[in-house]
């Protein structure tokens, strides 16, 4: 009822008063971006501190899986030059987080700290919205509280969450950037070194950056020392991320479907409604999404054509969608697409005053009702993390410290790459059948000299379970329920029992993305009966 008490007081709110940022206006000034002090102070910090209280939790509770495990061993393992030189280049993205990984761990942050990292980070970029965007007091809010903000990129730690920082302060920088450009075109290297998506968006905006210097008709020496410096950062991201002959991870164009990329649009913005509809990826349902997705953008479309900023927000839409299409996509990538529409949103929220009286109660439903997905999103993403695990790898990690402290010179060998999830809880390699069974690296190397069966197979398995390793362990990935238990049958025939079994869930906006299970086979007393973890502490 509280909820439905609120909705009714913001139906009968003028719209004047809930477009404006100082929320009391009796008239809305188009010019006016500051709001007062107190609508700046207090209650900004409350919602702040509950942010962070909420990240906290959800972040102490999460499990990280193999993506946030990889960057973590390869700062781990390598000294900074060879980090930044050679090693991130199998990655495909430059090496910023790395970095930053890098160096929290040589200041003492353990594994099971990483998630700080990223919810400092999405902190940050809260504090940017809260106390500066142009927004009112329940739009800044439901910015800081979407999925993106609160769940996404904030808890699973990834080079993303260093978007949740670049891109709000670059939206505070946007209207000055040619009277600061230095400042400007700094951040947006550093945007440009966080990963391919990001690199993608600083060079749109960077382009916007020189066609709005070229209408100036002046090239002041600051502006060419600003230019100078963003190329060197991204020419410093394209070294990085040069992709080596060797590399197993891209080889040759990994591509969607022009559907699945446009899946992202809605991915960004209503991925939610799946949630409560019970829709799946049936044509009927997407095409519905999309039609809801596009009924919910036109509002801000319309103010972003009457502030000028449209074709900004068509170039970064259209080029985040190709390179959906053209290199790779994930549901998460789609966090991308909404953060370019809250950029443009920021630019474009002085002339949302002087819209129509019809149009800006439209665009306050429409952002109303984003908000409410949003949130509701990372509510549901949120608790189901604290419920149940997002990753197997922690757990398995104890299981396996357990059976090498029974089994000091035990072989161990393991079969898909998430099993490289358990790594960073081991001081070195654990896998005899990794890289000759050496200490380093412990990571995963996307290289084609690598003979460690990055997806379980069955012929492979049957032939690993014969290679005289004490205790094997199994990433079934995507594998079918049948093949997985003709994969156990076959462990079995070869004289292992199952001694342990972790579960793991990847989760996408409260339900399950993707598998993450793993299992554990040993020969000898430790097979008296296979225990299941549910959920560990980190």
């Amino acid at each position: 009822m509280a909820f439905v008490d609120t909705l009714r007081r913001i139906a009968r709110t003028p719209a004047e008063a809930l477009l404006s940022p100082t929320a009391a206006a009796q008239e809305f000034d188009s010019t006016d971006t500051a709001a007062p002090a107190t609508e700046r102070g207090w209650p900004a910090v409350l919602i702040l501190l509950a942010l962070a209280a909420w990240l906290a939790r959800v972040g102490s509770a999460h499990e990280p899986w193999f993506d946030e495990a990889q960057a973590w061993l390869l700062a781990r393992d390598n000294s900074l030059t060879d980090l930044l030189l050679r090693e991130v280049r199998y990655e495909g993205s430059p090496g910023l987080w790395h970095l930053l990984l890098w160096l929290v761990q040589r200041a003492g942050l353990p594994f099971s700290g990483l998630w700080l990292v990223s919810t400092t980070l999405a902190c940050a970029g809260a504090a940017v919205i809260l106390f500066k965007a142009p927004f009112p007091l329940w739009l800044r809010a439901a910015c800081v509280t979407s999925y993106f903000f609160a769940y996404q990129y904030a808890v699973v730690a990834r080079s993303y969450a260093l978007d949740l920082l670049f891109l709000p302060v670059l939206a505070l920088l946007f209207r000055e950037r040619r009277e600061r450009p230095l400042l400007y075109c700094t951040v947006l290297g550093l945007c440009a070194n966080s990963n391919a998506h990001s690199f993608i968006i600083a060079g749109i905006l960077f382009t916007e950056f020189l066609i709005a210097t070229w209408r100036a008709k002046t090239w002041p020496p600051r502006i060419v020392q600003a230019c100078a410096i963003f190329i060197a950062l991204a020419a410093a991201a394209v070294f990085q991320a040069r992709v080596p002959a060797d590399v197993s991870f891209i080889v040759g164009p990994r591509g969607v479907s022009w559907v699945y990329a446009l899946i992202q649009i809605d991915d960004a913005f209503m991925g939610s409604i799946s949630l409560v509809t019970g829709a799946g990826l049936d044509p009927r349902s997407i095409a519905l999404q999309w039609l809801a997705t596009g009924f919910l953008l036109t509002p801000s479309i319309v103010l972003f054509w009457r502030a000028g900023v449209l074709p900004l927000f068509a170039a970064l839409t259209a080029s985040l969608i190709v390179f959906a299409f053209v290199e790779f996509a994930n549901a998460w990538h789609a966090g991308f697409l909404y953060l370019a529409w809250l950029f443009c949103l920021w630019q474009s929220w002085p002339q949302a005053g002087r819209l129509a009286r019809n149009g800006r109660y439209t665009l306050i439903a429409s952002l109303v009702f984003l908000s409410v997905i949003q949130t509701y999103g990372a509510i549901a993403a949120g608790l189901r993390d604290i419920a149940s695990p997002y990753s197997s790898g922690p757990a398995m990690a104890v299981e396996l410290k357990a059976y090498r402290a029974a089994h000091p010179h035990a072989r161990i060998a393991g079969m898909g790459f998430k099993s490289f999830t358990v790594a960073p809880w081991f001081p070195a390699n654990i896998f005899a059948n990794y890289n000759g069974g050496a200490e380093r690296p412990a990571y995963y190397k996307w290289i084609t000299t690598n003979r460690f069966a990055y997806a379980a197979e069955l012929p492979a398995w049957r032939k690993l379970a014969t290679g005289g390793y004490d205790a094997l362990l199994l990433s079934p990935g995507e594998m079918a329920r049948p093949v997985i238990d003709a994969c156990m049958t076959a462990a079995v025939k070869a004289g292992y029992c199952l001694a342990a079994k972790t579960e793991g869930g990847m989760i996408w906006r409260g339900s399950i993305l993707e598998g993450d299970d793993l299992f554990l086979f040993a020969r000898g007393a430790i097979c008296a009966g296979p225990r299941t973890a549910a959920k560990a502490g980190n």
